[in-house]
């Protein structure tokens, strides 16, 4: 089986790297060789587990075990602090609750507890507050681990070419055959390393993984707006985008499932 990744970012290396492992053959296609706009680049590189969702907890739970015991990137173990206003008490129950429930290492403070353990911080409107200090949060380069990614995926054998992927169409590219693949698989823009091993494991096709994709930006869009304590007409709009997407996907997954068992 052959998979070609356009877009060599972090997410990018990191599918093609996933997707090796399970000898599948890579290709990744990145038009900006020194990676002057790549999103990696502006990343503060943050690794944290306080966060409100499910999914958004084990992933980083995931991830920090990954790079701090199978990379050699460096981790600086400074902790996360996070700080809540009275009109946060509902999110910091809820968020405190969940992150605890699914073994993330965070605690609480009240005010008093926090002045007393950081002098500097101004607390008179603040009502809660949540940390880690055991190591289990903190930051890394983010250039460092797309280097790690990089050199790891080629030595397993991920081929990197420095060409514009969206050239591959057949309308466009000349030499489509050269870099056909199996059943045109392709993981445009690369967004989730778990789509590219579910790609692998399930054999999605085209509908398959676009349908994916959608399902899970709504599911996000609608967790950001159940959430959030402020509804805002961005957050609204995007749940709408989210789950109009999500419907056509839908739609054209049926369709080709329905003509495929047709044959």
């Amino acid at each position: 089986m052959k998979v070609d990744i356009i877009g060599g970012g972090i997410i990018g290396l990191s599918s093609a790297y996933y997707l090796a492992k399970e000898n599948i053959s890579v290709t990744v296609f990145e038009k900006d060789k020194l990676y002057k706009k790549a999103s990696f680049a502006r990343s503060c590189g943050g690794l944290r587990c306080q966060f409100f969702t499910k999914e958004n907890i084990l992933m980083s739970r995931y991830s920090i075990d990954f790079i701090k015991n199978e990379t050699s990137i460096a981790f600086n173990s400074n902790g996360y602090l996070m700080l809540f206003g009275e009109e946060q008490e509902e999110d910091f129950k809820y968020s405190t609750a969940l992150q605890q429930e699914l073994g993330a290492t965070t605690k609480t403070l009240t005010p008093v507890e926090l002045k007393a353990q950081y002098p500097w911080i101004f607390v008179d409107d603040i009502r809660n507050a949540c940390y880690t200090s055991d190591g289990s949060e903190g930051w890394i380069d983010p250039y460092s681990l797309h280097n790690w990614f990089k050199d790891e995926a080629k030595k397993l054998g991920v081929k990197i070419d420095w060409m514009d992927g969206k050239l591959l169409t057949p309308k466009v590219h000349p030499y489509k055959e050269k870099y056909k693949c199996d059943k045109d698989y392709r993981i445009t823009y690369s967004y989730d390393a778990s789509i590219a091993v579910q790609i692998a494991n399930k054999k999605l096709d085209n509908a398959g993984y676009a349908y994916t994709i959608a399902k899970g930006r709504k599911y996000f869009a609608d967790s950001n707006f159940t959430y959030c304590e402020h509804k805002s007409d961005i957050l609204h709009n995007n749940r709408m985008i989210a789950r109009e997407v999500y419907l056509k996907a839908a739609k054209a997954y049926e369709r080709d499932n329905r003509t495929e068992k047709d044959k």
